[in-house]
């Protein structure tokens, strides 16, 4: 997203508890165990045409092929390899976007290269800003795609102008597992990154996961995966192109 129209900003009332509950209930088996096996970090992609052009490119038909960085978010995507290495080279962080320039980066880059592993959504603008960090920092495991990073796909307001959003978060805040506009639910969402995120921990361990994705897909993960009522996703601060957040037990 280019940026979020003025219904994200609305508070909800008398029906959080129960949006709130089904998405805590999605992710209740993650929540449920003690720590993650590995350090998980989810990348917003780099300033795409599409952000440039202030529309909605959700289709994989369309945005796996099309719309892919401009020259700003190629730089863009250079600058994040600086920003995640002092971020990686730390034994925490504090969960937000990264941004930070006072970090050590005094750890070894060959042992971090060995640690990364980065997953990307396949669209074309996630794809060149993981392929930039990848290279970047010098990543030695496989670059790897996952459709479960996919932007979700917004169905009949796929190429509309970012404003039209405004639709989908209202029929949203009515019913999370609603369709009505031929897009994909937010319920759907939920359970696609929540199933990757725990997958990719399972077979890994002590790795350090990389997850490029989309706007919106970062920050309902950050919310979903801090236990946090859904209603935050309309609160928290926006993710800018190549932004990153850490995400924790």
């Amino acid at each position: 997203l280019a940026s979020r129209p003025t219904v994200y900003q609305i508070r909800l009332h008398s029906y959080s508890a129960l949006l709130s509950t089904r998405v805590i209930m999605a992710v209740s088996s993650m929540q449920d165990e003690t720590s993650l096996r590995n350090r998980f970090f989810v990348v917003r992609h780099g300033q795409s045409e599409s952000n440039v052009e202030n529309i909605l490119v959700s289709d994989p038909a369309v945005g796996r092929a099309s719309y892919g960085l401009t020259e700003k978010g190629k730089q863009q995507a250079r600058e994040a390899c600086d920003r995640l290495v002092r971020a990686l080279s730390t034994s925490s962080s504090s969960g937000g976007p990264g941004s930070s320039d006072d970090c050590d980066c005094s750890s070894d880059l060959d042992l971090l290269a060995e640690r990364v592993v980065v997953v990307s959504s396949d669209f074309k603008r996630t794809r060149e800003t993981a392929e930039i960090i990848h290279s970047g920092l010098g990543v030695k495991a496989p670059l790897r795609f996952s459709p479960a990073l996919w932007e979700r796909n917004y169905g009949s307001l796929n190429l509309k102008r970012v404003s039209t959003y405004g639709r989908l978060a209202a029929l949203d805040m009515q019913d999370p597992n609603h369709t009505q506009l031929e897009n994909e639910s937010l319920m759907s969402v939920v359970k696609r990154t929540s199933d990757l995120m725990k997958k990719l921990d399972e077979e890994m361990e002590g790795k350090v996961i990389l997850m490029v994705s989309h706007q919106e897909i970062a920050m309902l993960m950050q919310v979903i995966n801090h236990g946090l009522p859904l209603e935050n996703l309309y609160s928290i601060p926006e993710i800018g192109n190549c932004e990153f957040i850490e995400l924790s037990n």
